[in-house]
């Protein structure tokens, strides 16, 4: 019998482990806390956030049952998971003038400059979060036996 649960994992997977739980944490008091009560709330770029947001939710939640329970497709699924997530953060960097450019013509940036320190601010953010994608695709891929073990 396969054992599993918090004392047989890896001590680099009991980090990601409980730093998804942050994430999944920060994730639904973000989707509580995003304008729920504002009048547009249903448009359809409104709709989009949420299915990615909920989608994004049941990735975790499926990656953390699956750590859990030490299933074989574990160590693949996870790492699909955070190349997934690199491609999605690339995506938005590749978007981050007209992402800035429409803040600032909503008037939320004051100034040029300002935007340019957003827009800088945004890509080192982004590159962090490639950076620790990156971190748990090594994490997971160095524990990968953990998971092929009957």
């Amino acid at each position: 019998m396969v054992e599993h649960g918090w004392k047989p994992m890896p001590t680099s997977m009991k980090v990601l482990f409980v730093l998804v739980i942050i994430g999944i944490l920060g994730g639904v008091n973000q989707m509580l806390s995003s304008g729920i009560s504002s009048p547009d709330f249903y448009s359809k770029d409104s709709l989009v956030l949420i299915f990615i947001s909920v989608f994004s939710l049941l990735a975790d939640i499926i990656f953390l049952v699956a750590l859990w329970k030490r299933h074989k497709w574990t160590a693949k699924y996870g790492m699909i998971y955070f190349i997934f997530i690199i491609a999605a953060i690339i995506l938005v960097m590749v978007s981050i003038n007209e992402i800035t450019d429409t803040i600032y013509s909503s008037g939320q940036l004051t100034s040029p400059e300002e935007a340019q320190i957003f827009s800088i601010m945004m890509i080192i953010g982004l590159s962090l979060g490639i950076a620790f994608c990156l971190l748990f695709i090594i994490l997971i891929w160095r524990a990968r036996k953990y998971f092929e073990q009957p």
